[in-house]
């Protein structure tokens, strides 16, 4: 739980498909980076991911958290998650609420939306701290998870992966655990645009801002010539 400030000075032995670094970086355009090589300040669960992986950190200063652990603002997060997984599993469409009540608290600790100008003060509920913190937590489980067959990794959505071979990650219903899924065949065009085949039945249609009457796996078959 701490916030260091670190300078990465690169892998010694790096050869990876990933050709990509542990550490992100925003650029002034505001695209996000992950460069070999950097400084710059990140939460503790990041660099600590990036050490495991043999990369070379050099810690500056830093901040961490040692007040009392023994509470938390998020401990009904747990129960919530329990239920909401019940409820998926009977068909309740009761579990779509549960599903975006819990999303949405991480939403709100990272409002930008509402600030007062006039008076300089965030949002209610904004909270960078809580929301950094669960969004470098995240990242560093996908590092950690990519890091053990970098060339296998096909692609990585928010808080999942899509690779060639099977990995080594904690499976089960609880919270931050995982959940894991095979299929045969697999066409992915991009992030949030994807195709999943079990058995001779496409399963699976990811088709983030589109329609699914707009596009299907016979459409992204006839034009995979012109994209090779």
């Amino acid at each position: 739980w701490g916030l260091y400030r670190v300078t990465c000075h690169g892998h010694s032995s790096f050869d990876s498909a990933l050709h990509m670094g542990p550490l992100p970086n925003r650029l002034r355009s505001g695209v996000v980076t992950f460069g070999l090589r950097g400084e710059g300040w990140y939460y503790g669960h990041e660099v600590k991911a990036a050490q495991l992986t043999g990369w070379g950190i050099e810690v500056h200063e830093g901040w961490r958290y040692v007040g009392p652990d023994s509470t938390s603002a998020f401990l009904f997060l747990h129960e919530m998650y329990l239920q909401r997984a019940d409820w998926k599993r009977a068909g309740n469409p009761a579990q779509l609420a549960a599903k975006l009540g819990i999303n949405s608290i991480y939403g709100k600790l990272a409002q930008l939306t509402g600030w007062d100008e006039e008076n300089l003060l965030p949002p209610k509920y904004h909270q960078q701290w809580y929301a950094g913190q669960t969004t470098s937590w995240c990242r560093a489980r996908l590092w950690l998870a990519m890091a053990q067959a970098p060339d296998a990794i096909v692609a990585c959505e928010t808080d999942g992966i899509y690779s060639l071979e099977p990995l080594s990650v904690p499976l089960s219903q609880h919270l931050g655990d995982w959940e894991y899924e095979t299929y045969d065949e697999a066409i992915y065009v991009q992030s949030g645009v994807y195709f999943m085949r079990q058995g001779d039945e496409w399963k699976k249609a990811k088709l983030r801002g589109l329609s699914a009457n707009n596009m299907s796996v016979a459409d992204v078959m006839r034009h995979l010539p012109d994209l090779s």
